[in-house]
């Protein structure tokens, strides 16, 4: 029974290599492909659009490689409230032609990257609009190359796969794979033709008439999306235009991923993501990941010599799909044993990304943290056990072990929205250092500010220093005060409403109450109170069933561990004077 079983599964295993290698659309093969043939030229047709966050180790290179395009291209940079001098950097190395976008806080329901590039497309005055991203090195010519595949093929949407680098042993090992698994997932050739719904595209490099933007209704159309590429192609392919993807040697990624947690953290982005947030996805990828890339390796330990057979058969199906990526990326044969060992540590990446969905967190890039929105209650109630960490965190000793009632709790709610709507009736008269002034008295008395800035840095704070300590709780501070004077900076009619009021567990209370403007969706705004030495404190605001507590938790307790507490306490500055900056300069 167990023999017949054992040739079962790794029959299965042989089957599905050989179909890979056998469908029509080749997902294996390096083609489709475009390198640059020539450089030079007019190219004042086209205006290069660049996202960029804190990009200063790389953005000089990309655009250095840029000038070697050829004459007359115009450069938009969206600087997206970077804290390493990125502008700076962008205006010395570039000079003509160039426009530096200072970005706007980024708003709900928007991704930090398509909000970006939505207030950057406003700049765009060229019939042609190339989307790179900041970390791109372009060899000479590939620019009038891409253009000319398109006039003469008649495509409106172009994009190449950039070659990742290659110099260490993590990135030897994972990155050729990412190509060929991103390939397996979006073929090409399938891609690439008008009778498949299939629609890829490389981020990193794209090229697109600047009419499809006005046509789909911006990056509007597509700003809560994480896979971004891949949806704006999907989104120009629907209205009937031909989109075309390739690989290529023209253009390289120049950002480096010196260890596995690096490369970890990129693909746990978006690999929930890719399966739609399904758990029933989720595991039948586990299954397929399992028989194609596990039950090569364990057939060869099976008592049976036909399982071991079929075994070795499906390695040999397995290596022939895999060598010609390494081929084209000029790796040595010899990588392809490691790919078994490569497909489940991807595998391990997808259900870390599920784990992290589940804890309420849709991704984390670029020290953002994009909440799970699919269910308010189901995330609610999956973030409860931080709720009760903080409980224990920051709970009064004196506090009485019953519900409390909430009627103070609600007064405190009023009063603080009161003088949210009195600033915001005179935001424009007030200016944004008049508001801070009229509202730091109402945050400070109505919230925990302290409690709240030690919850949201979790275990480190016991590791910060007494320095560090004071510095980041001032920080904290000051940038909740600036979030509210910035953000509430007018008003149309906009009210807000208590709906309800309940004690719940420790001593808390939850005040529930409506946020209304006219011609607009409600919003709810849920606030968790406490008593503290005796009077109510906000501890945390829920909108829309989101924590901005849990979304801070997480957020800051990564820029700590990754890069330090001083450089939380940098950005919560930064963040602070970009927000003081006058209106009249943000987009300059």
């Amino acid at each position: 029974m167990m023999e017949t079983l054992a040739i079962v599964l790794v029959t299965v295993s042989v089957l599905m290599w050989l179909a890979v290698l056998l469908i029509p659309w080749r997902p294996w093969s390096f083609q489709p492909f475009l390198d640059a043939q020539s450089g030079g030229g007019d190219l004042s047709d086209v205006t290069v659009l660049i996202p960029a966050r804190n990009e200063a180790t790389v953005i000089q290179k990309t655009l250095v490689a840029l000038k070697a395009q050829g004459n007359n291209l115009s450069l938009v940079v969206v600087d997206d409230q970077s804290v390493d001098g990125t502008a700076e950097i962008a205006r010395k190395a570039w000079t003509d032609r160039l426009v530096v976008v200072a970005a706007e806080p980024l708003p709900s329901g928007w991704s930090g990257k398509l909000w970006a590039l939505e207030q950057g497309r406003q700049h765009v005055q060229t019939p042609l609009v190339l989307l790179m991203d900041a970390d791109i090195e372009l060899k000479p010519g590939i620019v009038g190359c891409l253009r000319e595949y398109m006039q003469q093929h008649e495509v409106a949407f172009i994009s190449l796969m950039a070659a990742p680098m290659m110099s260490n042993f993590w990135e030897k090992l994972l990155m050729p794979a990412f190509v060929y698994f991103f390939k397996l997932l979006y073929p090409f050739s399938l891609s690439n033709s008008g009778k498949s719904k299939v629609a890829a595209a490389a981020g990193g490099c794209i090229l697109m008439q600047s009419r499809l933007l006005d046509e789909i209704g911006g990056f509007a159309a597509i700003k809560g999306e994480l896979i971004d590429d891949c949806s704006l192609a999907g989104r120009i392919k629907s209205k009937g235009h031909k989109t075309w993807i390739g690989l290529t040697h023209s253009v390289y990624s120049i950002r480096p991923y010196q260890q596995l947690r690096q490369i970890w953290n990129m693909v746990t982005r978006t690999a929930f993501t890719q399966l739609h947030y399904s758990i029933g996805l989720l595991l039948a990828c586990t299954v397929l990941m399992a028989l194609a890339f596990g039950m090569p390796v364990a057939g060869l330990f099976f008592t049976s010599s036909t399982a071991q057979y079929l075994a070795l058969a499906a390695w040999m199906a397995m290596a022939l799909s895999y060598l010609p990526m390494l081929k084209f990326y000029g790796r040595s044969p010899v990588w392809v044993v490691s790919l078994p060992l490569i497909g489940m540590l991807y595998l391990a990446m997808t259900w870390n990304s599920a784990l992290r969905y589940l804890r309420g967190e849709r991704a984390r890039w670029k020290d953002r943290s994009y909440d799970s929105r699919a269910n308010s209650m189901r995330w609610t109630f999956m973030l409860l056990p931080q709720f009760l960490a903080a409980g224990l965190l920051m709970a009064n000793p004196v506090a009485p072990l019953h519900a409390a009632p909430p009627e103070g709790a609600t007064a405190v709610v009023e009063r603080f929205q009161s003088a949210l709507i009195s600033v915001m009736k005179d935001a424009q008269k007030l200016g944004y250092e008049g508001r801070y002034k009229r509202l730091a008295p109402a945050v400070e008395e109505s919230h925990d500010l302290p409690g709240i800035a030690q919850f949201a840095v979790g275990r480190y704070w016991e590791k910060l220093s007494d320095q560090q300590k004071k510095a980041y709780e001032d920080a904290f501070a000051r940038m909740s005060i600036a979030t509210y004077a910035y953000r509430f900076d007018d008003y149309s009619g906009e009210s807000f409403k208590v709906v309800s009021q309940e004690a719940t567990g420790k001593g808390d209370a939850t005040v529930h109450t409506l946020f209304s403007a006219p011609n607009k969706e409600d919003i709810h705004f849920d606030y968790v109170l406490r008593r503290k030495d005796g009077v109510w404190r906000i501890i945390n605001i829920i909108v829309d069933g989101v924590s901005d507590l849990a979304i801070k938790r997480s957020e800051y307790g990564n820029i700590i561990r990754d890069q330090g507490a001083d450089v939380l306490i940098a950005k919560l500055q930064g963040q602070i004077a970009e927000y003081s900056k006058p209106a009249s300069t943000k987009n300059k």
